[in-house]
C-alpha cells in the first residue's frame, strides 16, 4: 500500500466534493459575483459538474492503485491517512446537509401583495 498515492487521491475526491457543491449549491452567488449571465450560470453548472466527475474519476483511481501498489521500499517514511479521512467525511456530510436541506427550502421567492403569477 502506498500512502502518499491514497493520499493524493483523497485530495482529488475531496476536491471534487467542494466543485460540485459549489458549483451546484452556489452557482448563483458565484453569477452574481463575476457578473454572469443566465446562459454562463447555467455553463458554469455543467463545467463545475464535469470538472467534479474528472477529480472525483482521477481521485478514486490513485486511491485504488495506492491500495493495489505493493509496499515501499522504504517503508520508514510514514503518512497518515486519519486526518485526511476525516475531512473527507466532513466535505461529504457538509455536501449531503446542504442537499437535504434544498428539498426544504423553495428557490422561488413569495409574492408581494398585488403582484401577480403569468403563466
Amino acid at each position: 500500500m502506498r500512502k502518499r498515492t491514497i493520499r493524493v487521491g483523497i485530495y482529488c475526491i475531496i476536491m471534487a466534493v467542494i466543485v460540485v457543491t459549489a458549483s451546484t449549491f452556489f452557482h448563483s452567488v458565484f453569477a452574481a459575483w463575476l457578473g454572469l449571465s443566465s446562459y454562463t450560470e447555467v455553463q458554469l453548472v455543467y463545467d463545475g459538474l464535469f470538472w467534479g466527475g474528472l477529480f472525483g474519476g482521477v481521485g478514486v483511481v490513485m486511491a485504488v492503485a495506492g491500495l493495489l501498489a505493493g509496499a515501499p521500499r522504504d517503508s520508514g517514511h510514514s503518512v497518515r491517512l486519519t486526518p485526511h479521512l476525516i475531512v473527507l467525511a466532513a466535505v461529504i456530510f457538509i455536501f449531503a446537509l446542504l442537499f437535504f436541506s434544498s428539498f426544504h427550502n423553495p428557490d422561488t421567492p413569495s409574492l408581494r401583495p398585488g403582484e401577480t403569477i403569468t403563466i
